[in-house]
């Protein structure tokens, strides 16, 4: 009977009936920012060379974003909770003007749409977008050879480091070369190309 509080209805009052909400937004909050944080590093890693978990992008870049948009969304859901329950409990009712063929009386018909229904449309229609948008980019960042990621960032700082470069140079190269899919004499070619060395 007294689940919401712990059963302790003496020390932990919730005369709102709010903190039951309130605790699932922080927690539902909490799991959708650590997934948009890691899904967002995933797809710079994948932006990168167009593969992913390899290397180019360090472990503890995915755990700090997982762990920032755990931490930001939980306090989204925290704050937003109880708003939301609101809204999706509620419900509205539409009045539309209909007209008789014989008589031209007037009748007025009722629709109701709950804030649940509306939730669910926007969330489908969010996701037909999200498809159509990888489904076109699916492949836009895939390198051009299959050859390892790795051995393509080896490549690249043995390239750099055998002419020195600097780290703004560095900079401008992989801008430069990034998801070509090249090899180390076209690295070193295009080197001499930019820098004249």
């Amino acid at each position: 009977m007294y689940t919401y509080c712990l059963n302790n209805p003496v020390a932990a009052v919730d005369p709102d009936g709010t903190i039951a909400i309130t605790i699932l937004g922080l927690l539902i909050g909490a799991a959708i920012g650590a997934a948009i944080g890691f899904g967002a590093t995933a797809y710079i890693d994948y932006k990168d060379d167009g593969q992913i978990f390899n290397g180019s992008v360090a472990w503890y870049d995915y755990f700090g974003a997982t762990l920032l948009g755990g931490v930001a969304g939980g306090a989204i859901g925290y704050v937003a909770a109880p708003s939301v329950a609101a809204f999706l409990g509620s419900s509205f009712t539409i009045a539309i003007p209909s007209f008789t063929m014989g008589g031209g009386a007037m009748a007025m018909a009722a629709v109701t749409i709950t804030g649940g229904q509306i939730a669910a449309g926007v969330g489908i229609a969010a996701l037909a977008g999200l498809s159509i948008v990888f489904s076109k980019n699916a492949d836009r960042y895939r390198p051009k050879d299959s050859r390892n990621n790795q051995k393509q960032n080896e490549d690249f700082k043995r390239a750099c480091d055998r002419y020195n470069l600097n780290h703004n140079q560095r900079d401008r190269l992989h801008r430069k070369i990034s998801k070509k899919g090249l090899s180390y004499e076209e690295i070193i070619e295009i080197i001499i190309m930019i820098f004249g060395i």
